[in-house]
């Protein structure tokens, strides 16, 4: 005999709401509060999730020990903004004033922001329920930010543009931050245990 479940692609209110997804600023500048604040505003996450917003002393001010909380089914995923990503995008944006040395990309080894889940725990609910409103979060946190900065370098070219700065370095160096302003929040996922596929 076969039973069809005809509502496992809905999830009710009152099991998402259940859904606990822990958010924690590390940055706590300008960057955080655009981070923080599209996860506050991002429909999808808000009308399923349940965000919790922790303080960075929760993990004794340490990122590598947010983990534990995946680890532990505390929540189902924890997204986490590493520390002072505002003061190293502002470190670009300054060269990008000073014009003296060529800027490059600030975070190739380790892009701003973590996400820990454990796909093993429950794959469906992690990758239709869970993972998805994180993304769209990260995305609008990417547009709002982007614009800001976006706003910050045309200012700073125009009010270069008749000083005695290498106008010829700034361009270069507006074109090289290109990767940082379509993407401020670059994502690292981290899958504690991956579901393996049915054989």
């Amino acid at each position: 005999m076969c039973v069809f479940y005809l509502g496992s692609g809905h999830n009710p209110n009152r099991y998402t709401k259940n859904l606990d997804v822990a958010i924690v600023d590390f940055d706590g500048e300008q960057a955080g509060s655009f981070f923080l604040n599209a996860f506050r505003t991002t429909p999808p996450g808000n009308l399923t999730l349940h965000w919790e917003y922790k303080n960075p002393n929760d993990y004794g001010n340490s990122v590598n020990e947010t983990q534990q909380a995946v680890d532990d089914g505390q929540v189902w995923a924890i997204v986490v903004l590493r520390p002072n990503i505002t003061s190293t995008i502002n470190k670009s944006l300054y060269a990008l004033i000073n014009s003296t040395t060529l800027v490059t990309y600030p975070f190739v080894n380790t892009p701003p922001v973590l996400v820990t889940y454990d796909e093993g725990r429950n794959p469906f609910t992690q990758n239709v329920f869970v993972l998805p409103p994180i993304r769209a979060a990260i995305a609008t946190a990417n547009k709002q930010y982007s614009q800001a900065l976006r706003t910050t370098i045309s200012s700073i070219l125009s009010s270069t543009a008749s000083s005695n700065s290498n106008r010829t370095l700034q361009l270069q160096n507006s074109l090289r931050l290109k990767q940082l302003l379509a993407n401020p929040f670059a994502v690292q996922y981290t899958n504690l245990h991956p579901a393996l596929p049915y054989v």
